[in-house]
């Protein structure tokens, strides 16, 4: 799912955030279908990493791929996000999910910037 709106409206469904615990969330956009994904947490070591599953419930074609994210302390005040996203089936499942994070990623910058009043 990519969409530039910020009127994406998310939901989490459930969250275990432990080793093995699961997650499930849905979203949609305005006039756009319901997407749900679920996931189990593999590895969660705050505030350093979490490596979680990945399998859209509603795209069941993507199969499941898994999510590593890195959280580096660059300075007060500042933290350098990395994701990882892989095993995916195809080369479009990995294009659509990177066009996704960016969006994301993007986001959370322009709220934390926000937030801090830059």
């Amino acid at each position: 799912m990519c969409h530039t709106s910020d009127d994406v409206v998310t939901r989490v469904l459930h969250l275990d955030l432990r080793p093995g615990g699961a997650y499930r969330i849905e979203a949609q956009a305005p006039g756009q279908p319901l997407y749900r994904l679920a996931g189990v947490y593999a590895e969660v070591a705050p505030p350093r990493k979490l490596v979680f599953t990945w399998r859209w419930e509603t795209h069941r074609e993507h199969g499941e791929s898994v999510v590593t994210a890195e959280f580096f302390e660059r300075g007060p005040g500042f933290t350098e996000v990395m994701i990882k996203h892989e095993a995916f089936p195809t080369a479009e499942a990995c294009a659509g999910h990177q066009q996704g994070w960016t969006l994301c990623l993007n986001q959370l910058e322009t709220l934390v910037a926000a937030k801090e009043g830059r």
